[in-house]
């Protein structure tokens, strides 16, 4: 898989270990905004040890081809993370699926970042990884990420009852699909 990529406004890198403390820094500066999204963090998440390992465990994920994050970064400032985008669960044989992940710091929202950046792991995912179905699963309560899937042309499958253990407790999430089709 591809180590970097472009789009129009938006350089999309996989970020090693050497650069811990960017991964630190946008972590600690969106805190409040992704955790009500996410479950619990484990207690040293927070540190450069813990995202260090992440990131070698990512690589290594990366290597097997069934993970991938890249890290989105505008083209005039390589230095500044804007968020994130993954395929997980990358599965071939007769699935030829994989889940999308997203998040994007609270500083750039409504400017048509996560479109770009879903809109070019869109076409890595059904032309060059040759999978046919993408998932996307969505807080029952993030009407945002909802309308932007829609827009994007996903489309919902229905609602899968308890589905994550988030800091909240269990909850309700929207399954959107999009098909290579």
């Amino acid at each position: 898989m591809k180590m970097f990529d472009q789009s129009e406004r938006l350089n999309y890198k996989v970020v090693t270990a050497n650069e811990t403390s960017l991964v630190l820094d946008f972590y600690n500066e969106n805190k409040p905004y992704f955790e009500p999204w996410e479950g619990s963090r484990p207690l040293n998440f927070y540190t450069e040890a813990y995202q260090r390992a992440t990131l070698t465990a990512e690589y290594n994920h990366l290597l097997q081809s069934d993970f991938i994050r890249y890290y989105i970064f505008y083209k005039e400032d390589p230095n500044q993370i804007l968020g994130t985008i993954s395929l997980s669960n990358i599965s071939y044989g007769i699935f030829q699926c994989c889940n999308l992940g997203y998040k994007i710091d609270h500083n750039f929202h409504r400017k048509g970042l996560a479109t770009e950046a879903i809109n070019w792991i869109i076409s890595l995912a059904f032309c060059e990884l040759k999978l046919h179905r993408i998932e996307a699963m969505v807080h029952i309560n993030n009407i945002p990420s909802q309308r932007l899937l829609e827009k994007i042309g996903f489309h919902s499958e229905g609602v899968a009852i308890d589905y994550a253990l988030l800091q909240e407790g269990w909850s309700n999430h929207i399954r959107y699909v999009l098909l290579s089709s």
